[in-house]
């Protein structure tokens, strides 16, 4: 029976953490007390009471251990799918849950939106003012980010000053209100911080999700490309009309000012 009292101890110290597992714990040796209360007529009550400090030890220990090892477990389950800096998804993360989007908008025929961004002039940044605030800057646009985008939304740093974000449930009417309201705010806080930096973002739409999730980021990317060597400093927008085919329903770019 003592042994099986560190199951239920095991099972709330992993999902309740410390608390939980030392409550479990103090309960469990409480239990026990009572029910060899009895014994203690014969054995005498110090006999009882060790027996119960004993195993109380042993409960508090399992429940610190299990505890912590699911920190740990935590930790790198973090470590395994978020960027380090910025703490947004990393990129293979953010290809396991777009692709579970993806496969969600082609079940229900819902709309998805798919935009990557780069920050233009990064590197002066980093070359003139140090990676430091080069690494706050990183920091600052994520935040920005996470500002304007809902929970549902998925934010990924793909490396270096790239990113990529997925709307889902997103048409093309609201996905051209939404960024062009986040390419607001990220300008604004780069005028704050005096960072001489722009944005280009390309932005596609899909009635449908395409049979790749690949192509859905590729798509994105090429049209960020396109504001980038253009003009920079820009967000354009574009719709997929066809799910089988790579070529664009329509697009537009809105440059700030």
């Amino acid at each position: 029976v003592f042994l099986f009292y560190w199951i239920p101890i095991a099972l709330a110290a992993w999902r309740g953490g410390r608390r939980a597992g030392l409550l479990i714990a103090i309960l469990s040796d409480v239990s026990y007390i009572a029910a060899n209360y009895r014994i203690a007529s014969v054995s005498g009550p110090m006999v009882l009471y060790w027996n119960a400090a004993i195993r109380l030890g042993s409960y508090v220990i399992t429940a610190l251990l299990v505890a912590e090892l699911k920190l740990s477990f935590d930790r790198l389950h973090a470590l395994a799918q978020n960027d380090h800096l910025t703490g947004a998804y990393n990129s293979r993360a953010f290809y396991r849950l777009a692709e579970e989007e993806r496969a969600r908008s082609q079940r229900y025929q819902h709309p998805l939106t798919v935009a990557y961004m780069d920050i233009d002039n990064f590197k002066t940044v980093n070359d003139t003012q140090g990676h430091g605030t080069g690494d706050a800057l990183l920091i600052a646009v994520t935040r920005t980010l996470r500002t304007q985008l809902r929970r549902t939304d998925l934010l990924a740093r793909m490396g270096g000053d790239e990113f990529a974000i997925l709307l889902p449930e997103t048409d093309a009417v609201s996905a051209q209100q939404a960024f062009t309201k986040l390419e607001g705010a990220l300008r604004s806080m780069a005028e704050s911080q005096g960072w001489p930096v722009t944005f280009s973002i390309g932005v596609v739409t899909y009635p449908v999700a395409p049979g790749l999730t690949e192509s859905m980021v590729t798509a994105a990317d090429h049209l960020m490309y396109s504001v980038k060597n253009s003009s920079k400093n820009g967000v354009a927008f574009a719709v997929e009309s066809d799910p089988n085919s790579s070529h664009r329903g329509s697009s537009s770019v809105s440059s700030a000012v």
